[in-house]
């Protein structure tokens, strides 16, 4: 019966929306529902519905993007990590992270239209072995930077930890765990994959992905705002770097 309970408190939490809090509380007059990036020197964009922290970062700017992605954690990582201090030999904590994350997802509050999860996910899998998010973060970062496709890298963050749970662990628990919120991501994410592939059969998705910046398009406003992407903050950094280095070494 505890099982019974956790899992639907999993589910009514993870429901609650911070995008949609954080968006109403800091810019009342726009809209997540749908966002449009134009690609650069094409005539094309890459068009998004999900209502999540990446979604804020794209219209609102890091700053409140930020915010949401650690409300977001916040609402599933806090209870998750009470369940295993509290019960470390049972497995209510990886119960609620699993409903959780679906809540996330597919919020009952939202007529089922939420995020892609990857916040919940994240500190989900930090809290049954840190070590293993960090690596496969760090190999999935390291992918991006190579194959300069951050959106693979991304994904490849989560995927790995199934066999590093594995080799780890050899739980069957964990391991299910794994696979289950793996699972609902790839079903999440499915009309990013779609437009994705739109992108490369137009030939324009090598534009998209290594794009600096990206022209955000309101569709339900008739306004645009230029935001940096992932790929051109980095970037940004390395520049900052690379000229800090050659001022302080020729002086």
């Amino acid at each position: 019966m505890f099982f019974v309970l956790v899992a639907l408190l999993g589910y009514l939490i993870g429901s609650i929306s911070f995008a949609r809090i954080v968006v109403r509380l800091f810019s009342s007059d726009r809209s997540i529902q749908k966002i449009q990036l134009n690609v650069p020197g094409t005539q094309t964009a890459y068009q998004s519905d999900a209502v999540s922290a990446s979604a804020v970062n794209t219209q609102l700017g890091p700053r409140y993007g930020c915010l949401t992605s650690l409300l977001d954690m916040a609402k599933v990582g806090l209870p998750t990590l009470i369940l295993k201090l509290y019960f470390p030999d049972a497995s209510y904590h990886l119960i609620f992270a699993a409903f959780g994350t679906l809540g996330h997802i597919w919020p009952i509050y939202y007529k089922f239209r939420g995020g892609r999860g990857m916040s919940a996910i994240l500190i989900s899998f930090a809290i049954v072995d840190w070590l293993g998010v960090l690596v496969s973060f760090s190999i999935s970062l390291l992918v991006g930077l190579i194959r300069k496709d951050f959106y693979i890298g991304n994904k490849l963050s989560i995927l790995l930890m199934i066999p590093w749970i594995w080799f780890r662990t050899h739980n069957w628990s964990l391991l299910l765990f794994a696979v289950t919120l793996n699972v609902m991501n790839i079903i999440a994410v499915i009309p990013e994959i779609k437009e994705i592939n739109r992108l490369r059969k137009e030939g324009n998705l090598k534009e998209f992905l290594r794009a600096e910046t990206l022209e955000v398009a309101h569709s339900e406003r008739n306004q645009s705002v230029s935001r940096n992407t992932f790929y051109g903050e980095y970037l940004k950094q390395v520049r900052s770097i690379r000229n800090w280095l050659k001022q302080r070494f020729s002086s």
